[in-house]
């Protein structure tokens, strides 16, 4: 018998494909011999791939897109034993399709397969609309079939390509045979029959009962009519799914059409090939006024799978489609490359996170739910989750559906932890007076809101009588859940897990008796404001050390499910950022129904409204929280500026340096008076003298970090949701957005500093901001006339609308604009003009909020950081998103991070005797990763000797080693503490770092000149096998959140630093990266602890500084505790922070830049009269700082006692200060003064008794004065 000639189909993302190559093995069996690989075989280098692309006489591929699949499919061409081989790639990058090979045929470096001329014909058969180009290639491939047989016998090879894709384009198992036999008949001489091309619509509508697809809505409908389905008359749901799927594995489709015809919902199931999404959906749905859009397929409406390599390209046709749409837009597909096993040990992997998350998300998608996985090669659904999702979908037409005034809607704010005067605050947001606000806009809007309180004081009073437990509990008024009601709200199942953790109802949190448990709550009309329940008893450290075990409590899930089901709320809003909810035990992402937060909030639509500038925790609430974000602007920046006896030091100093004192003999005495006011105001643990140092030039330093303090920026009010702040608030914010921004290589400080003339020996602003800061004294007058410079500029061109170029005349002496600096100035002054138009009005946001509570769409938009990214994060109102994670780090990014490495580099040098530091720790958080586009992500590469490497879609394909020649130092080891929505949103970048790190141990160079080798070597000396010796990214494990450090310090439930540092390490020693799978490291992160000679963390915005949240000192100052404990070679780990948000880069080290923290806010009182304007929300504030200032001195013994003191004195001690917080949040001065003897009672503090006396008389007036408002109640 004649030896079949051999085969070789690679295609990606084809592991739920298994039946239909059976069926194309089949059919061909006596014909060829066909094997079928994958994306997985070629990332995992399979051997038996390998044979097989040897061996074979035609290898076709499709759906390659990564560079390294790529470069080692080329590996084995070039090596193979069979070097004449035709090869057809379709559907790939470009590198992969350059590699085509029919006949004469080659589709070349840099193309990607259709000659020029056809695509300008593609583009014209739509008309030229941009994001119809892919859709118009399709509908240009049907017409070129019907004259191939016109193409000349010269371009036989190209034809040939032509119809092999045309075949693989119906892709039935026979049409993929006969494409496979015109190959073998074309191409390796076999003598077959070739069937003709069956077609099926490249778009349409289908039904698992219809004996044919739909070519358009008018059939489907009058075959729908003829079953009994009339759409005329009730709401309608459109799925959208690929019709490959349809084709070849359509099982999931029929199980989600019957799952929602089950629940009485009408369905228009529309199939498209995937680049003619948003066709469909333009052209037919609009017409057809859907109610909702359910995408099956993941990826970007338009352009499906084709359009992901450049997500967001074509955000404004998406946004112009989806506006006239108008409906809710879902997310839900199966995993299309996991099995069941996978999916519930891990989650959703990262290539399918990236398509079903990540892109959709940039279409405004919300609530994704994932409805099945692989099982024996083929994908199989989860009926639950199919009744999850069109339970939602259901939940959402009836919000739809609704008229306003009959619709209940649940509003939740937050007291975590409870006692503490947190009561109805959030992040940067006033909530009560936000929440009064909507109130009163849907009060407007036709809700039925009852009566409202006159004010948010009355609001917030009534809020706190109605849920204060000790004062309800015996009320029989009062809202409360029995023991039948919570049967019927929570499964058996439900109820055994929670008793198992919380032992029987009602439970030890909040009874009533002993068959009732406390909700509470405030009724207005249709309207519920409720607070979230605890997480857990207060003070018991126990709690911590729950993950996964851990559930909710009768309390916790009572709340919810009372919301949904008993008072049968049509929508849930959570108030600012943020509750506790999202973060319940469960999956990182595909939530199943065992996972809390999908059994929590999984019912109804759900709103959370969000600060603009937090994408990263947003996305946790979006993906796990089903929520659809709401964004809120965040409060004007503004200058600290000075106080109390710092003007007067600066007048001194200013004094000094202008008249030359020194020089005129007059210096004696004035140096010893500056010497005496530096060290009363503690300026000297800020800015010592160094040995030696010349008096003018310590005074230079001195002055230069006065000026730092004065000009540091702050946040000192809280936004209002849906006002506006005064437009001259905003001059701070607009000003520093532009000094950022860089038009054809020039900025605002650099355009001032050329055009004047007076930039001498300075290269650009940041050597001017750095030698500056070093106390330099031209440096400093000159940073101190740019600075004022750009405000005046700013002021007048945009504020006063005066001529820019008589403004910039004025400021620089005479001088003219340049001519080449005109397009950058433009271009400066219009976006300034666009980001002072966007700061005036934030009524978008009340109006999205509105909106979506109709049950409609709202665009979405990029979250991120004003000053570092513009107006592009405007107008506020949008559903906001995170970033393509394929492009991280950016090119500025990468920049800009290395340039970070090198200064931390350098300054450990200084500090060190120009030794080089072995291991530096970085922290990688989601946020800052969003908000700079990684260059925290930069630093670690650089410090590791490394590069980004792009492929030819700009996609970063891997990190690749820097010649040690080029370096010109060692490679640094880094331990990266990884965030737990770093280790959710960005699981590629933590492959490519894996990988990285894994290059470098496996260089051929010495150890001086690796410590990564270095240390992976030592590791394995020590019986530890390759992959742990590698590792290198440590955070939580699965589906776990919180170093819970935070937690110990607020319930004061620790004892020691021991404590610290034994539940930090025990919560974040889970490896990550490559196939790590958050596998306990503790040994292996234990010793590479004991290699840090640094800890490094960049502060990634204004708003939350190391003061101003919990986050820091769990984080990276746990982080410096760890190491400080267990490296033997140095007592003194640095722990520095990185402050790059403005177009200033600064490096400091942290007990540094806590002191400027709490110099210019905690005790500044620009920064505490603008929070106690907010009232109780403001005092919150204050009160928050208190405490993380305590847990700061915990982790990092940073705080120095005049802190304490001042802090005491500033608050505590000033009778009238004492009682004005009293008056609006007497928990939160409780919490202040209980603070304060906590510190000293831990020995932190070291004050005086007469001081302690005092502060003990004062908190126990205050819990008296607690107990008489309740006594009075």
């Amino acid at each position: 018998m004649a030896q079949l000639r051999k085969i070789a189909a690679i295609v990606g993302l084809e592991q739920y494909n298994t039946n239909l190559w059976k069926k194309i093995r089949k059919l061909l069996e006596k014909e060829a011999e066909l094997t079928q690989w994958s994306d997985v075989d070629l990332e995992k280098q399979n051997p038996e791939t390998a044979k097989a692309i040897s061996e074979a006489d035609c290898v076709f591929m499709s759906m390659i897109n990564f560079q390294d699949q790529v470069r080692w499919f080329r590996e084995q061409l070039q090596n193979a034993s069979n070097r004449d081989k035709t090869v057809f790639i379709f559907e790939s990058m470009p590198e992969a399709m350059a590699l085509t090979k029919v006949g004469n045929y080659e589709v070349g470096e840099g193309k990607s397969g259709m000659p020029d001329a056809v695509k300008k014909v593609a583009r014209m058969l739509v008309k030229g609309r941009d994001e119809d180009a892919l859709y118009g290639y399709m509908k240009l491939m049907k017409i070129m079939r019907t004259i191939l047989p016109l193409v000349p016998k010269k371009a036989r090879d190209f034809k040939n390509w032509l119809l092999v894709y045309s075949y693989w384009m119906q892709p039935t198992p026979e049409n993929i045979a006969n494409m496979f036999r015109l190959i073998l008949r074309e191409y390796c001489g076999e003598q077959l029959d070739v069937g003709p091309i069956v077609d099926v619509p490249n778009m349409g509508l289908y039904h698992p009962d219809a004996p044919a697809y739909f070519k358009d809505v008018k059939s489907f409908k009058s075959w729908s009519r003829k079953h009994g389905r009339n759409f005329g008359k009730a709401q309608s749901v459109a799925l959208l799914f690929f019709r490959k799927h349809l084709l070849q594995e359509k099982t999931y489709i029929d199980d989600t059409i019957r799952g929602f015809e089950k629940k009485g919902l009408n369905v228009f199931p529309a199939f498209v090939m995937g680049v003619e999404g948003h066709v469909l959906v333009r052209d037919w749905l609009v017409r057809e006024n859907i109610d909702l859009l359910v995408n099956m397929m993941g990826f970007g409406l338009v352009g499906g799978p084709a359009g992901s390599t450049k997500p967001g390209t074509a955000a404004e046709a998406r946004d112009d489609i989806m506006s006239r749409l108008d409906v809710p837009y879902i997310v839900a597909q199966p995993l299309l490359v996991q099995d069941f096993d996978s999916w519930h040990e891990l989650g959703v992997s990262p290539m399918q996170i990236t398509f079903t998350y990540s892109i959709p998300e940039m279409d405004g998608a919300v609530c994704p739910v994932i409805l099945g996985a692989l099982k024996d090669g083929k994908i199989e659904t989860v009926p639950e989750r199919i009744d999850r999702l069109a339970g939602l979908v259901k939940n959402w037409l009836r919000l739809r559906a609704t008229a306003n005034r009959d619709k209940k809607i649940a509003f939740v704010v937050y007291d975590y932890p409870p006692g503490l005067g947190k009561k109805a605050s959030a992040a940067l947001l006033d909530v009560p007076k936000s929440l009064l606000a909507i109130l009163r806009r849907l009060d407007r809007e036709g809700y039925n809101v009852g009566k409202l309180p006159e004010t948010p004081e009355e609001l917030l009073r009534a809020i706190d009588r109605a849920t204060d437990y000790q004062y309800q509990q015996s009320k029989s008024a009062a809202l409360k859940v029995d023991r039948d009601q919570y049967r019927a709200l929570t499964t058996s199942r439900e109820r055994e897990r929670i008793e198992e953790r919380w032992e029987g109802f009602p439970g030890e949190i909040v009874p009533v008796g002993t068959d009732e448990v406390f909700i509470g709550g405030l009724r207005f009309g249709n309207v519920f404001v409720g607070v979230q329940p605890r997480l857990g008893v207060q003070g018991d450290p126990m709690r911590l050390l729950f993950d996964k075990s851990n559930t909710p409590h009768h309390q916790y899930i009572s709340f919810y499910r009372w919301i949904s089901r008993e008072f049968q709320a049509h929508g849930l809003v959570h108030v600012g950022m943020h509750g506790s909810v999202e973060w319940m035990p469960g999956l990182q992402t595909g939530l199943t129904g065992d996972c809390w937060p999908d059994a929590l909030l999984g019912d109804i639509p759900h709103f959370y409204i969000y600060p603009i500038n937090n994408p990263s925790e947003s996305s946790i609430a979006k993906r796990r929280g089903l929520a659809t974000m709401v964004s809120h602007v965040v409060p004007p920046l503004s200058r600290a500026g000075l106080y109390k006896e710092l003007p007067a030091l600066k007048d001194f100093l200013v004094d000094y340096r202008e008249r030359g004192l020194r020089k005129s003999g007059e210096g004696d005495d004035v140096e010893t008076a500056i010497m005496q006011k530096a060290e009363l105001l503690n300026l000297t643990d800020d800015c010592p003298r160094r040995e030696g140092e010349p008096f003018t030039d310590f005074v230079s330093r001195l002055y230069s970090y006065v000026l730092e303090l004065e000009n540091r920026l702050i946040t000192n009010s809280l936004h209002v949701f849906g006002e506006s702040s005064p437009l001259e608030t905003q001059l701070v914010t607009v000003t520093e957005t532009l000094k950022n921004r860089n038009s054809n290589g020039r900025s605002l400080p650099g355009l001032l500093m050329g055009g004047s003339g007076r930039n001498g020996s300075f290269s650009g602003y940041d050597e001017l901001a750095r030698r500056a800061r070093s106390g330099e004294d031209e440096a400093v007058k000159f940073r101190e006339w740019v600075e004022q410079s750009c405000r005046d500029f700013v002021q007048q061109v945009l504020f006063e609308k005066k001529d820019a170029a008589d403004v910039f005349e004025g400021l620089t002496g005479g001088q003219r604009i340049p001519s080449e600096y005109l397009e950058s100035v433009d271009t400066l002054i219009r976006e300034g003009a666009r980001l002072l138009y966007a700061l005036g009005d934030n009524s978008s946001e009340m109006d999205a909020l509105v909106r979506v509570l109709e049950g409609r769409y709202i665009s979405s938009g990029p979250g991120g950081d004003l000053v570092r990214d513009g107006v592009n994060v405007l107008p506020s109102g949008r559903n906001i998103h995170s970033i393509d994670p394929w492009r991280i780090p950016s090119e500025l990014a990468f920049k800009r991070g290395s340039q970070i490495a090198d200064m931390l580099v350098k300054k450990h040098l200084g500090d060190n005797g120009d030794v080089y530091p072995e291991t530096i720790a970085q922290v990688l958080w989601g946020l800052d990763t969003i908000k700079t586009k990684g260059e925290a992500v930069a630093v670690v590469i650089r410090l590791l000797g490394a590069e980004p490497a792009y492929d030819a879609f700009g996609k970063i394909s891997h990190y690749q080693l820097v010649p040690l020649e080029t370096l010109g130092r060692p490679r640094i080891d880094v331990l990266m503490q990884l965030s737990p929505i770093f280790r959710d949103a960005f699981g590629n970048l933590m492959d490519q770092l894996d990988r990285v790190v894994k290059d470098a141990a496996r260089a051929d160079e010495p150890h001086d000149m690796n410590y990564i080798k270095k240390h992976v070597d030592d590791a394995l000396a020590e019986g530890a096998d390759f992959e742990s010796a590698t590792s290198r990214q440590f955070t939580q494990a699965p589906g776990a959140y919180g170093t819970y450090v935070d937690d110990m310090i607020e319930d004061s439930a620790w004892e020691s630093e021991d404590d610290l540092d034994e539940l930090f390490i025990r919560r974040n020693c889970n490896a990550y990266g490559g196939g790590r799978k958050g596998e306990k490291q503790t040994e292996i992160l234990k010793n590479l602890l004991g290699s840090v000679d640094r800890v490094v963390h960049q502060v990634d915005s204004t708003e939350f500084g190391l003061s101003d949240i919990d986050h820091y000192f769990s984080s990276s100052g746990s982080l410096q505790l760890a190491a400080r404990k267990r490296n033997k070679r140095s007592g003194n780990v640095k722990l520095n922070y990185v402050e790059s948000f403005t177009s200033d880069i600064k490096l400091d080290d942290a007990d540094k830049s806590l002191r400027v923290e709490y110099r210019t806010k905690l005790l500044n009182p620009k920064w505490f009269e603008g929070m106690l304007n907010h009232g109780h929300s403001g005092a919150t504030e204050i009160s928050n700082r208190v405490t993380y200032m305590l847990g700061w001195d915990a982790v990092t013994k940073s705080v120095d006692d005049w802190v304490y003191k001042k802090t005491a004195e500033t608050y505590a001690l000033d009778p009238e200060m004492r009682e004005k917080l009293a008056q609006v949040n007497p928990q939160a001065i409780k919490n202040i003064v209980g603070r304060m003897l906590e510190a000293h009672g831990r020995g932190m503090w070291k004050a005086d008794q007469e001081t302690i006396e005092q502060l003990q008389e004062i908190y126990a007036d205050l819990e008296d004065r607690l107990e008489g408002m309740h006594d009075d109640e």
